[in-house]
Order: C-alpha cells, then structure tokens, then sequence
C-alpha cells in the first residue's frame, strides 16, 4: 500500500478554523481510498468551538475563540486521541486535556463518534466559568475538574465527575 510520510498540511476549516497537520499517513488502495492507519499530530484554531461541539450536538459557543492540539492515531478502525489539549481563554485561561477513543470507522469508511475520552479541565479563575451559571456568584479560585466523556450519537454522558475549588487568590 502506498505510504505518505512526514506530511504536512494547513486547511481551512469551517468558520475560519485553522487546522494544522503533521505525520504519517498509510492508505490501502482497492475500489476505492481506505484509510487504512494514521497517526498525526494535529494544531488546531477555532473561532467558535460550537463547530466542532456541533458534531457531539453540544453548543460550545460560550467557549469563545480556542485553540488546541493532539496526537491522532488510526488504527484497526479507531480513532484515538493523546495529549488533547484544548485552551479556551475567556474562561479563566481554561485548559482541558484528555486521552482516549474519539470515534470508529466504518468499512464505508463513515465516521461514528463514541468517544470515550477521560478528561482534565483546569482553569485558574472560577468566576468566568460560574457567570454562565449566575453572574452573581463570587469568586471561587483556581477549579479542577477531572472525569470521563462517553457515549455515542444523542447519547453522550458524563461518567466519574469530580471537581474541586481552591481558595481564591
């Protein structure tokens, strides 16, 4: 099968998202392209994330502009995601992370999302994330939440959630 190595590319996504791609790519090649494996590593700026939200059904807009980067890797049908990061800023500096199964590929080559993807998401300000709860919440300091996202189309859930308050600064 032919093989690409060290590709790169930059693509102009939705809404003027701005996804960078880096790795290698194998494709195995019968009637038509298959994606046979891959594994990337991947940059990504997104004006409004209720784009990329939008395919798990979620609007994110309240997210505001956000960038991100992960190592994405094809293999035996799964989409896997390391190193995910994603920095929201209007958020208090949030920053999620997380590791895990983002979706599969069907032998038509259609791609089902079932994430399954534990999670990290920190930001050194509690009040950004609590206005969009109650502007009149105060200050809470530094927030962590640690968990687990899962589940497939219109079925997606939130598993093992924990979350802590430090004093505030």
């Amino acid at each position: 099968a032919p093989a690409f190595e060290e590709i790169a590319a930059v693509i102009r996504g939705p809404g003027d998202s701005r996804p960078a791609i880096a790795g290698a790519l194998q494709v195995d090649i019968t009637a038509d392209l298959l994606l046979e494996r891959f594994d990337l590593s991947s940059t990504i700026t997104v004006p409004d994330p209720s784009l990329l939200a939008g395919l798990f059904g979620f609007d994110a807009s309240w997210l505001g502009a956000s960038q991100g980067s992960a190592e994405l890797s094809l293999a035996d049908r799964r989409i896997e995601a390391r190193r995910l990061k994603i920095d929201a800023h209007q958020l208090g500096a949030l920053r999620l992370e997380g590791d895990g199964l983002i979706g599969t590929l069907a032998a038509d080559g259609a791609l089902h999302l079932t994430p399954d993807i534990a999670f990290v998401a920190s930001a050194t300000r509690s009040a950004p994330a609590l206005a969009l709860i109650d502007p009149g919440i105060p200050e809470l300091g530094p927030i962590r939440a640690t968990g687990r996202f899962a589940g497939r189309v219109e079925r997606y859930r939130l598993d093992q959630l924990a979350l802590d308050l430090g004093p505030p600064n």
